[in-house]
């Protein structure tokens, strides 16, 4: 770990090794200084059980694992099938499990979106990180697409929904088989689904942001035919 620098940042860099005196939006002005920058992160994860023990998602980077709280950390996936990382997510129920969507969609917006940001679907682990797989190889529905959030239903973590630029989709069967929800979700024109969150109280209630559409809602997220409104 480096400490952060005086004047510069007031963060800690805990994280693989920054690049110092980096470029940032601030640095474009002569008047500011350079600081401390790294690649990005699209995912941090904390295992509930030990707070030691972190997961991060890289835009193209792939995963990283610390185990004694941010000073020492390792890259997990370095031969899966995509190290572009868009969402990660661990299992509420068994924290061996952890499920990664490959494709960053930050940058999806741009038209010039780069081949290789681009994802080939999900990958799962079932040790801990230790060792990751392509679920459904090249026959799944995600080749190509990038991702925003995966969330697992708290209660039932067989249930779980995926924010992508294909849209949103949920598997009932811990993401082995996933069906494009279209039930009053915008989906004709490829919109992009760039977030989905559960309600903490309630598991029916699931809210999704559509691009350009707003905010859609559920309140019967586990039936078979789950109605979405605006």
């Amino acid at each position: 770990s480096q400490p952060s620098d005086r004047g510069k940042s007031n963060w800690l860099q805990i994280g693989p090794t920054s690049i110092p005196d980096g470029q940032s939006f601030s640095s474009y002005n002569a008047s500011n200084l350079s600081i401390n920058v790294t690649g990005r992160i699209t995912s941090i994860v904390i295992d509930p059980n030990d707070s030691n023990i972190i997961y991060v998602g890289t835009a193209l980077g792939g995963i990283w694992k610390t185990s004694d709280g941010g000073r020492n950390w390792i890259a997990k996936s370095d031969y899966a099938p995509s190290l572009g990382i868009g969402a990660l997510v661990i299992d509420p129920i068994d924290h061996n499990i952890l499920y990664a969507g490959t494709g960053e969609g930050n940058i999806a917006f741009e038209a010039s979106h780069p081949s290789n940001y681009y994802g080939c679907g999900i990958l799962k682990s079932e040790d801990s990180g230790e060792t990751w797989k392509l679920i459904g190889a090249n026959t799944n529905i995600f080749n190509g697409a990038s991702f925003y959030r995966i969330v697992i239903d708290p209660t039932d973590s067989s249930i779980i929904f995926a924010a992508t630029t294909y849209g949103l989709f949920r598997s009932n069967n811990k993401a082995q088989d996933w069906e494009q929800i279209k039930n009053g979700i915008p989906f004709e024109n490829n919109n992009k689904v760039t977030d989905v969150v559960i309600h903490p109280n309630n598991t029916d209630i699931v809210y999704a942001a559509v691009e350009g559409k707003g905010i859609y809602k559920t309140v019967n997220a586990s039936d078979n035919i789950s109605i979405w409104q605006t």
